[in-house]
This record gives C-alpha cells, structure tokens and sequence, in this order.
C-alpha cells in the first residue's frame, strides 16, 4: 500500500525477545549487510533481526547500504543520484517531499526488516526517480498476541523524538498503530560570494553575505493499519495517516557590496524570519486475492491524500534597502491513486502485468508586500499507465526478466494572474531487462538496463517570478520536458556466510538534462539579484566501478566497506562545450560486541564533488558514532553521537560567463543524542 508503515518489522524482534532469552544477549547495533537472494532487479540489504532497541534511525541505516547517501538536509542519493523512496513496494506519502528529512531522521531503523535497492527499475515500477528506487521493507506472517515498543530521545540541540508502536494480532484481523512526535532544533551558518560580468568578462560588482539563522521543526505523525483474512484466498487491508509539520526560522544575514574595482560601496542587514506549517492526510483500502497456482495473487489498491501547506516569511533591511518584505505562500494538493496488479506463473515462468491511475489537483497562491510577485496558479494532471513484465529461466544458470510500461500523462495549467492556460500530452514507452547469471552457489552474475523518466514538477511550468530573498528570485519555465534516463548495470557477487563482497559497473545518459540556470540583474538599488529558472540543457554521462564488502573480522567484530569511482559529463550551462569530473565516494562501518549488554557501531560516509550544470557541489562527509546498553532485557539505553569530524559542510559553486557564485553552509556539530526505550509483549498461552 501507499502508506506501508514503518513499524511492523518491530513486532517481529519483540516476539523473538519475549520467547527466546537467549535474543536479550545478541548483538544490538543495527547491520546492513548484502544477502544473496533470488530478486533479478535488485539488492537486498538486512536489517538485524535481533535489534531489541532503536539504537538509530531509518537514516542512518540507509547510510550504510553501499552508494546510498542521506545528507544533512534529508535527501537521499544512490551513487550522487537522486533516488524515490517506496515503502513495500509504493511511493510513500509520509516519505515524500519535505516530510523525508525529519521522517528519515525520527523513524527507528528497526522498523524496516530490509532494504531494497533497485538501482535500475523495471516495468513494475513508475519511471520516475532517474537515480533509482529506494524500497523499505516491512514485516508480515507475525504470532497471535499484542507486542509494541515505545522510545524517547533527546539531543544536545535541544531536539526530542518520542515514538510508540503497538501491534494487535488475533485469528483473521490484524490491527497496528505508529505514533511519533519529532521537534528537530538546528542553528547554520552559510555564507556567498556573488559575482556578475559584463559580457566582456569584467566584474560588476561583488556582493558577500554572511549569515546565521535558527530554526525548530516537528510534529505529530500517526499512521494505523487493519488486515482481515476473508476466507482463505483473500485479504482485506485498510489505512490511514497523518503527519503535521510546523516549523520556524529566524536569521540575520550582512551583506557588503564592493564595485568592480573591490572598493566598498554599500551595507546592509537583513533579519528574517519564517513560519511554515504543513499537514498530510492519506486513507486507503486494498484487497489481495490468492490464486490457485503457485504466486498467483489479484491486488487491488486505492488511496486518496491531501495536502496543505502554508509558508510565510519576512525580511526587514536596513541601511536604504527595501525596507520590510512580506511574503506568504499557500497550496493545497488532492491527490487520488488506484492500482492492479495480478502475478502468476506461466509453467516454470512468471508474469507479471498492472494498471495504474492517478489523478492530481493542486491551487497555489503567493502574496507579499511586493505585488510584482503575488501569483495564482492552478493544475490538474492524470497519468494513466499499464506495464507487462515476464521472467524466464533457461536452465539452472540463466534467468531473464523482460518488461515493459506505457505511461500517458495529461496535464492542464492554468496561470489565472495572467489569465493564461497551458496543456501538456504526451505517452512514453520504457522497456526494462535483467539477467541472471548463476556460477556457482556462492556467485552470480547480474546484467540490468532500464528507461526512465523525470517529468518536470507542474509548478517547474509556472513562468510567473517568485521572490526568495535579498539577492534571489526564481520561475518556472513552461518549454521544460521531461528528462529521460538510459542506466546500464553490470554486476558481479560473492557471498560465502557472513562475507560478501560485490564489483558493479555503471552507464547512466541522461538525454533533455533538467538543470537550474542562473542569471544577474540589478535592481534599483544597484543591488545584484540572481534569477533561476529550470532548462533542458542537453545530455549528461556518468559511468564507474563501485566495489563493496561485509566481513565478520571475528565473531565480535564486523567491517562494512565501499568505495565507488565515478566520471561524470555535462553540458556547461553559460560556456561553450562540457564540464567533466571525475570524484570518489566511500563509506566505512564497523561494529563491535563489548559484552552481552554492550555494542558499539561507527560509520563514516564521504561524498565526492557533483557536478550541476552550472557548476558543482563539493565533497562532505558525515559520521555517526553509536553506543548501546542494555539495562534490562527489554529496555535498551542509546547514546548516538554525529558530525564528531565537523565534515558535514558542504558548498555549492555558480561557474559562467556572466555569473560566479559560491555558496557555503555549515550545520551545528557535533550533535548528541540519548535515546531509552522499551518493548512490551504478550502471547497466548499454548
């Protein structure tokens, strides 16, 4: 289902906790480790099912599955690619847009039983998320009885997590509930150096900004689930959910324009704040129907969700500036979503076919003081898709998995402060392929490719100019087309017990490149005022050789490690001809059992240089350093340190013709964070 919660896993740890004493003295640093299994089309990563305790979260387990990344911000990538995230095989409301930060960063990793990476989706999957899927994996078949966990955390900011998960499972019905409630509190210094030319190369001006602002996020999110057996061949399910996010953030930023000689010519002062407040409430209800032959299953599943946001801020300047600026946004998105999917064997073989409808509406509105950048904007889109997948083995050492989709999309804007319309048609085909090779039972190897799609956002469409800051703006571009994706995988495995080690080749195009462009203007003041709007740019390339490892160095000891070499080229947005590079990426983990009540878990992610469009980002890293403690068999003490290395900072560099910017941010480290939490059970006497 859409809205797959991400607690389940827990009742099966805490079933194994109450039943098996022995359980209370495993190890309790949370592993992610590589298992051979016999999924064609992608990776399947473990979480330890002896976890008692939430001794880290959903992000930092996905920071430990190879080429995976979650930064500061909560954005997920897989080999510097954006990736969708998915719960149980869908998109997941709780885990899109700006929910996924502070979702990723309050769930307990204990929650999910697996990680799915599937780096080249198929036919199954919509083709979205150009980078790949990012799938999480909840657990099901669970005993007869009530079990749930509760945990609170606090950490040095000044941020609390609190979270309750209760499982209810008696005969046919299945009842479970997810309550948590995040105030995540950071302070972040940035800074920029902004640098228009002339169009003979010549500075203009020089304006450098420094900066420091504060800001507090959170809310509750709850989620429930009921399954009913109907009979013996069919399941009915029901979900719902909502999660509320208000936050607020204030900041002083100076700034200090120089002429093009360097000599100083203005200053200023901007003290800003802003207040958000955004809440998303999904229901579904699904229905499962078991064949008569062997993985024969008709799923019928259909959600309904909306969306509200509301976000206002303020600057006030000084020194001659624009004074005070207001500016206030709203939207509400309804969104409706129905699939079919029906599975079944065909001999030896297995077909796979579906339908999908998906309906959209959203109204946005913009107002401020300024009135040049108060704007109406309306949408309506359906996307209407159908997808057949077959999989067949040619002996005991190939296996082939072929599909396709077919993917309508009908979009309609409606610009109603300019009184102006647009429509947007358009069908694509994207064929996927997988083989398998099977060496021997320890080895394999695995060829993928995969056409997928990144369709502009329709609020990328509106060209009506938004106000952001002092020194920004930005606009939608109505000509922007979807971007689409060729991904190319070769991979070779090999898993012997607990060590694997894995060697993957790569080949992404990326035809129609979506990139941000950026130009400079003046405004009345003199002042420099950065425009951005998104373009097609072209055709990108990025290919490498990622390699990975788990090892158990000794019964008590584990290392994780990966490192991925990887060339990229791209259009050179406002220079003629391409930007290449070429940068590494890496993670280190270990973990170690001091005792039967004590573990400790360390893992180090470095990020390589990206290359925009425009520019680059530059590299950072983050660390994470864990320390459990088991106090009682069923309540588990967690101290969690992170950015102990304070390399978390991260850059991002404007490089044309007409424009040199460079950006800088810098999170509060290090942050600490104490967790305590306790599992509760009852069973059925037998």
């Amino acid at each position: 289902m859409l809205i797959g919660l991400l607690g389940t896993a827990a009742t099966a740890a805490c079933a194994q906790d109450s039943q098996s004493p022995a359980a209370d003295n495993t190890t309790t640093q949370v592993i992610v480790k590589g298992e051979k299994r016999k999924a064609t089309d992608r990776d399947v990563y473990e979480v330890d099912k002896d976890v008692q305790a939430a001794d880290g979260t959903v992000a930092d387990a996905l920071n430990k599955v190879p080429g995976a990344a979650v930064d500061p911000a909560g954005n997920v990538t897989l080999r510097s690619r954006h990736v969708e995230i998915y719960v149980n095989g869908h998109p997941s409301l709780i885990l899109a847009g700006d929910n996924r930060g502070a979702a990723l960063r309050s769930m307990p990793s204990r929650y999910i039983s697996s990680i799915e990476v599937i780096s080249t989706p198929g036919a199954q999957f919509g083709p979205q998320g150009a980078g790949g899927i990012i799938n999480l994996v909840t657990s099901h078949g669970l005993p007869e009885g009530r079990f749930g966990t509760v945990s609170a955390t606090a950490q040095s900011t000044g941020g609390s997590t609190a979270n309750a998960f209760l499982n209810w499972h008696i005969g046919k019905l299945t009842a479970s509930g997810f309550l948590f409630y995040n105030r995540n509190i950071s302070d972040t210094r940035s800074s920029q150096d902004l640098t228009p030319f002339d169009t003979a190369g010549r500075p203009l001006q020089t304006t450098q900004s420094q900066g420091i602002s504060h800001s507090t996020m959170g809310g509750p999110n709850a989620t429930a689930n009921l399954e009913y057996e109907l009979g013996g061949n069919d399941l009915l399910r029901g979900q719902a959910a909502f999660m509320q996010m208000d936050g607020r953030t204030v900041g002083v930023t100076r700034y200090a324009i120089h002429n093009g000689n360097g000599l100083p010519q203005s200053q200023y002062v901007n003290d800003n704040s802003g207040q958000s407040a955004m809440n998303t409430g999904t229901i579904g209800l699904g229905w499962t129907h078991y064949g008569k032959r062997p993985d024969e299953t008709l799923k019928l599943d259909g959600t309904v969700s909306r969306r509200q946001s509301d976000f206002s801020f303020q600057d006030r300047y000084s020194d001659g500036q624009q004074g005070l600026n207001s500016t206030q946004n709203r939207s509400r998105t309804d969104t409706a979503d129905i699939t079919l999917d029906y599975n079944t064997t065909v001999g030896d073989d297995q077909l796979s076919t579906g339908l999908q409808w998906t309906g959209e509406r959203e109204a946005a509105r913009n107002s401020g003081t300024i009135t040049a950048f108060d704007s109406a904007f309306d949408y309506k889109q359906s996307l209407t898709a159908a997808y057949i997948a077959y999989q067949k083995e040619f002996g005991d050492k190939w296996t082939v998995l072929g599909g396709l989709r077919s993917e309508t999309l009908d979009l309609d804007t409606h610009l109603i402060s300019a009184n102006s319309s647009g429509h947007v048609t358009y069908t694509r085909l994207n064929p996927s392929f997988f083989a398998t090779y099977v060496i021997s039972p320890k080895a394999r190897w695995r060829f993928s490719y995969a056409h997928r799609l990144q369709r502009p956002q329709p609020r990328d469409l509106n060209p009506y100019v938004i106000y952001i800051d002092a020194t920004h703006v930005g606009a939608g571009n109505p000509r922007l087309r979807p971007q689409e994706t060729g991904i190319f995988e070769a991979v070779y495995e090999h898993t012997d017990q607990a060590n694997s080690y894995t060697l993957r080749g790569f080949y992404n195009r990326d035809d129609h490149l979506i990139t941000a462009s950026s130009i400079a203007t003046t405004n009345s003041n003199g002042a420099t005022i950065i425009r951005t709007t998104p373009i097609n740019s072209g055709t990108a390339i990025s290919s490498g050789i990622e390699v990975n490892t788990h090892r158990r160095l000794t019964p008590r000891l584990y290392v994780n490690g990966n490192i991925t070499l990887q060339t990229m080229r791209a259009p050179n947005i406002g220079r003629p001809g391409t930007q290449s590079l070429t940068a590494t990426s890496s993670s280190l983990g270990f973990g170690y059992t001091l005792s039967v009540k004590d573990n400790i878990n360390f893992t180090l992610n470095t990020i390589g240089k990206r290359l925009t469009g425009q520019g680059y980002m530059s590299s950072f890293a983050m660390d994470n350093l864990f320390w459990s403690h088991s106090l009682t068999p069923k309540v588990q003490l967690t101290v969690t340190l992170s950015n102990m290395l304070r390399m978390a900072k991260t850059s991002f560099v404007t490089d044309s013709n007409v424009l040199r910017s460079v950006t800088t941010t810098s999170p509060q480290s290090p942050t600490l964070s104490i967790s305590l939490s306790r599992s509760f059970s009852r069973f059925p006497k037998p």
